[in-house]
């Protein structure tokens, strides 16, 4: 393979790693973020953190090392997996916010603690979907990139996660 997708794929990786690492961290450590839409929020962050160790890592091992046919290998069957359940992860996130605005007043009443741990159960014991094609210098960046761009959004867009990191960095009370 190239030397640019390498060089992609790792940085990518990295930040993959890094940023819902510290997302899982943020919301585990912080009692107020442990929220009904944060449950969704660290299993994506979980399934993303996955796909960040296994995608690029397996690949570069599969192409550089053991020389394995890609689509027989556990190594294939794991990356695919942890994709599928990142896709599937989103969808639960969606679903949930979904009904947060349209149904805002039944809202606490229909999610309700078993309802969301059905829904996170079902993101990851579902992900089995089709036999992707095998176009992996398109695909695997763009996967990554999903799962690096995921813990950007969260810093970004919720409140409480981008107020709990300033004070991190910042070391402000």
């Amino acid at each position: 393979m190239e030397t640019w997708f390498w060089i992609v794929g790792w940085f990518l990786s990295i930040l993959t790693i890094t940023g819902n690492g510290f997302i899982i961290f943020l919301v585990t450590s912080k009692r107020n973020l442990r929220t009904k839409t944060n449950a969704f929020v660290v299993s994506l962050a979980l399934a993303d953190l996955c796909v960040g160790i296994t995608v690029v890592p397996t690949l570069f091992v599969c192409n550089k090392v053991a020389g394995c046919n890609s689509e027989d290998n556990m190594m294939y069957i794991v990356r695919n997996f942890f994709a599928f359940a990142s896709v599937m992860n989103l969808c639960s996130l969606v679903l949930d916010r979904f009904i947060a605005v349209v149904q805002p007043l039944r809202y606490l009443s229909l999610m309700t603690r078993r309802r969301i741990i059905q829904m996170l159960s079902l993101s990851w014991s579902l992900p089995d979907g089709p036999k992707p094609c095998n176009d992996v210098y398109y695909k695997i960046p763009i996967l990554v990139l999903n799962s690096a761009v995921n813990p950007l959004a969260y810093s970004f867009f919720k409140r409480d996660v981008k107020k709990e990191i300033k004070r991190r960095i910042w070391c402000a009370k």
